[in-house]
């Protein structure tokens, strides 16, 4: 299943991109997860998950911290809210939405940090909202903890994130693949897309669900690793690589003279 159009992006790309893949709900599925991070193994890529704490069980976190041990830097963990759990009575799903203050919800982000921290030792300073869905109380819990990075979809409402990195996520993987008539088309275009749109500044992030994926999304992620891992303008990395990264650019853009 070539990527095509993604593949023609690349080759036409004036800057080196940075790629990075963020895997959402790590606690749930366990049996998918184990075959996403295989196939990441297998292809010597780097994949970030968001692990949600309260659904981490301990033999899942030990397999989590042999995998990190022996992949040599290709393995990054991070929180993904507390529970997953809505705890909106209307609108859409969210966990950390208007419906709860900055007080509880960095009630939420602590306990989930001190169980991951628990289990997997080194977390990454790093938090996913569920259903990339936050608000401005989010990011004051969040500074509170602590913590320095909010990844959410690129797409999502503006933050005034005082301080806090963002990395976001350009191109979700299972919009386009969680059909009963997956469209590889569309999703090689979005991809190709986001090459073209990429200007070197901020790193192309691809957002996965592995409770949602099936045989066919496993064959055609290889080909996708295969290609960005032999592209001499591709650099795949995970995100806590990234954090001083951003920083430097942001600084040094900064100190240029208008």
């Amino acid at each position: 299943m070539p990527f095509s159009a993604l593949s023609a992006a690349l080759d036409a790309a004036r800057t080196d991109i940075t790629v990075f893949f963020r895997d959402d709900d790590a606690g749930w599925a366990d049996e998918q997860l184990t075959t996403l991070l295989d196939i990441f193994e297998e292809q010597r890529a780097p994949i970030d998950l968001a692990v949600i704490p309260q659904a981490l069980r301990r033999e899942l976190a030990l397999d989590l911290c042999v995998r990190r041990a022996r992949s040599r830097s290709r393995l990054g963990l991070h929180q993904h809210g507390y529970s997953h759990t809505n705890h909106e009575t209307a609108g859409r799903k969210c966990e950390f939405g208007p419906a709860r203050d900055a007080e509880q919800q960095l009630k939420d982000v602590k306990a989930g940090q001190m169980r991951l921290r628990a289990l997997l030792g080194r977390v990454d300073p790093i938090f996913t909202p569920p259903w990339n869905r936050c608000t401005q109380a989010t990011v004051s819990a969040l500074r509170a903890a602590s913590l320095q990075v909010l990844s959410r979809d690129h797409g999502a409402a503006a933050l005034q994130l005082e301080g806090l990195q963002h990395l976001p996520v350009h191109v979700d993987w299972c919009k386009w693949t969680s059909t009963p008539a997956p469209d590889w088309g569309a999703l090689d275009q979005q991809l190709a897309l986001a090459v073209e749109r990429a200007d070197g500044s901020e790193p192309l992030g691809v957002m996965l669900h592995h409770a949602a994926m099936v045989d066919a999304d496993w064959q055609a992620l290889r080909e996708l690793l295969g290609l960005l891992h032999d592209h001499s303008s591709v650099r795949l990395s995970l995100m806590n690589e990234l954090i001083v990264a951003q920083r430097c650019i942001a600084a040094q853009q900064s100190a240029i003279p208008i």
